[in-house]
């Protein structure tokens, strides 16, 4: 069985299927309480525990968060940019210049 923060509903655990626990809000948690009729405590819930239960997360309705690019990236990706400009520029200039140069 298990319960769900401090609801009074004990849900049964079925073998395979996922556990709904419902929304949770970013930066927020949610406790989830199992009870057994056995005792697991010393190895079952031991160091294990991270393999015995995988979390995921329906990411359907998630937030996602946008920040301003830092200073030193900008500068770094205007100075890039700058430099392929640069040698595209010269390139076709280069090109230019053989294609119609003053020998022709």
């Amino acid at each position: 069985m298990y319960q769900i923060d401090d609801s009074h509903d004990l849900l049964e655990v079925k073998t395979g299927k996922p556990l709904l626990i419902g929304d949770i809000a970013p930066n927020h948690e949610l406790v989830v309480h199992f009870w057994s009729l056995g005792d697991y405590s010393s190895s079952y819930f031991g160091a294990s525990t991270k393999k015995r239960f995988r979390m995921s997360a329906d990411e359907l309705d998630g937030t996602s968060m946008q920040f301003p690019l830092p200073q030193y990236l900008k500068t770094r990706l205007i100075g890039w940019c700058i430099w392929v400009v640069n040698i595209v520029a010269w390139g076709t200039f280069a090109v230019l210049l053989l294609i119609n140069g003053p020998w022709k």
